[in-house]
């Protein structure tokens, strides 16, 4: 056996493993729930959680929105421009007062507990 034909079949074979670790990669990260939360602590961050609460305030900054959402504590759940383009929400009607569950990933900005909305569903309108 040539050493170039060695050299093919290993190439080959680390091509088709790393394939294989990127298909199980994603079927695992599909099957990832959220965990649903009343506050957000440093334990949370990284995780997809699920945090429902009533909008205290709003603010639009560009095509990103950001809602203060409180329930037994106040989270603030960011919707990225890129997200709320893919999400089945008319905005225009979330206000205070609605009740929002933000699911994403938790963390901090500025010391301020948020999420990262990867989902919003609007639970009632206040």
């Amino acid at each position: 056996m040539s050493t170039a034909s060695s050299d093919y079949r290993v190439a080959l074979a680390a091509g088709a493993l790393a394939l294989a670790c990127i298909v199980l990669l994603a079927f695992f990260a599909a099957q990832q729930k959220p965990v649903s939360v009343s506050q957000i602590t440093p334990a949370d961050d990284g995780k997809l959680v699920d945090f429902t609460g009533k909008v205290t305030s709003v603010r639009v900054s560009g095509s990103n929105r950001f809602y203060k959402l409180c329930g037994a504590s106040c989270v603030d759940c960011t919707v990225f421009a890129g997200t709320a383009s893919r999400l089945a929400v008319d905005f225009d009607l979330i206000g205070r007062d609605a009740v929002l569950s933000c699911t994403g990933i938790a963390g901090f900005y500025n010391g301020q507990p948020q999420v990262v909305a990867s989902s919003l569903e609007v639970l009632g309108l206040g």
